[in-house]
């Protein structure tokens, strides 16, 4: 069974120079003697009828890439499901929340994904192209969560301001043990997202209402920018203090009816990795934020929400690293 602790309270700081040097040194650790190529799929995606919550105005916690396409095997080694145990039936679901693998003990989530009517996450599931199933070569290791870390300023699904600092790292019962389908992902820590289009990935539902998708699913994005997306979405009683670029960043297809809800919550939004140079070797992927809500879902000028990470490389780095693994 998972515990969960509150680390002691503190400020939340832009990426410093010690920070980023450590993020980058675990980057580079990380990298594999490999090539693998990220396969973006066309944005020829299927219509979706607009939608909203049944509680008008209520943000929508994001459960399924939209208009989305099949992965290929160890496309996204990095991708994690988190399984949560009915108490009642024994039976683990695992198409609700996802993560993202960032070192031998930890997954990178969202804080709302450790703190809502589905109780706390109990396992995860590396190294799944089909989550419900083990397809032939699919090598899937499930591993029990010991600790839910979620950030000291996070006010959980109860509150007014639950949308904001909505980011968890889950600790592991056991260390991870990196492969060729399960390898972490390096943390993007600059502020400013220079990428234009990013990739979110998840086995959430394939459509608004339909079932949840066994296969792992992928979605291109374009990344919205700040003030624009304060614009769009501004400002009420589901976001508070509106959209705040320090620790939010946007994405979507400001088109409408197709992929503006996208990706697992908890999953990552994502970016090849072009910045970490190290000769024969790949770096995989770099994660610029976490899918954490939308105000609407498959509508128009209206995109989703993210956690931006590098803001939270300080904290993420004092708690994954501390020790040196």
């Amino acid at each position: 069974m998972s515990t969960r602790i509150s680390p002691i309270e503190q400020r939340n700081t832009p990426p410093t120079r010690r920070s980023t040097r450590l993020n980058r040194q675990k980057c580079m650790e990380y990298c594999r003697p490999t090539n693998p190529t990220i396969h973006f799929p066309q944005r020829t995606v299927q219509s979706l009828t607009p939608a909203t919550s049944s509680k008008t105005g209520s943000p929508i916690i994001f459960f399924g890439v939209q208009g989305g396409t099949d992965s290929k095997r160890n496309e996204f080694p990095h991708m994690v499901a988190i399984g949560f145990r009915n108490v009642g039936s024994g039976i683990t679901s695992w198409n609700n929340c996802g993560g993202t693998l960032i070192s031998h003990w930890y997954i990178m989530t969202a804080a709302h994904c450790t703190d809502s009517e589905l109780g706390s996450p109990a396992l995860v599931r590396l190294g799944a192209l089909n989550v419900n199933r083990n397809l032939p070569g699919q090598e899937v290791e499930d591993i029990g969560v010991a600790q839910v870390i979620a950030h000291p300023e996070y006010q959980g699904t109860r509150g007014d301001l639950s949308i904001y600092h909505d980011v968890a790292l889950l600790r592991l019962e056991r260390r991870v043990e990196f492969r060729e389908g399960v390898q972490p992902a390096c943390l993007y820590d600059e502020q400013e997202v220079n990428e234009r289009e990013v990739v979110a990935t998840g086995w959430g539902n394939l459509g608004f209402a339909d079932a949840p998708s066994d296969v792992l699913q992928k979605v291109q994005l374009d990344i919205i920018p700040g003030q624009q997306c304060k614009d769009l979405l501004g400002t009420d009683a589901t976001i508070p203090r509106g959209i705040q670029s320090q620790g939010q960043v946007c994405a979507g297809v400001l088109e409408g009816g197709r992929d503006t809800c996208s990706g697992d919550s908890g999953g990552p939004l994502q970016v090849n990795n072009t910045r970490t140079f190290r000769p024969g070797y790949s770096c995989g992927m770099e994660i610029i934020g976490i899918t954490s809500f939308g105000k609407f879902c498959a509508e128009k000028n209206s995109p989703g929400v993210y956690t931006r990470v590098a803001n939270y490389i300080p904290w993420i780095e004092s708690v994954v690293w501390q020790n040196g693994d």
